[in-house]
């Protein structure tokens, strides 16, 4: 009588061995390797949504205009629509 069999019996009953001897499998690069989009300001827009300045909260494309120096609505254009133009009264008449 052949052994065979029994031990066939023995594997199915106990379960087949753990092809990695109870060590976690290697990583082998085929997980999803997208990064997460992070906003760095934290005002709600990512640089791929057009937030030219990540790094500063006020600067976004839907900011109000500031008199900055700064382009704080990202649309290529620095202090548009807000910039007014002041004269000094050299002579104090009152009128720059």
């Amino acid at each position: 009588m052949s052994r065979l069999p029994l031990l066939f019996a023995l594997t199915a009953l106990l379960g087949c061995p753990d092809p990695n001897g109870g060590k976690t499998p290697v990583d082998t690069g085929t997980k999803d390797t997208a990064v997460e989009a992070v906003d760095e300001d934290g005002d709600g827009y990512l640089p791929s949504e057009g937030d030219c300045d990540d790094s500063n909260p006020d600067v976004h494309p839907d900011a109000v205009e500031l008199c900055d120096g700064l382009d704080n609505n990202c649309d290529e254009v620095v202090d548009e629509g807000v910039a007014t133009f002041y004269y000094v009264d050299a002579d104090l008449d009152g009128f720059g």
